[in-house]
């Protein structure tokens, strides 16, 4: 993870701990992710803010 430059990251495999589908899971899961832009605009947040203008 750390070499796509992905830090402070907590996994952790429910059920097999097959290779291929640990693998499988990690992709679906990486594919799934949204910048901070996409989630402020799903919880109807200005797009601009930053986090030190949010209290």
């Amino acid at each position: 993870m750390e070499t796509a430059g992905i830090s402070d990251i907590l996994t952790k495999s429910l059920g097999t701990t097959n290779p291929q589908n640990v693998i499988k899971a990690t992709f679906a899961a990486l594919l799934e992710l949204r910048d901070e832009k996409a989630v402020r605009r799903l919880r109807g947040l200005d797009e601009e803010a930053t986090d030190e203008s949010v209290a």
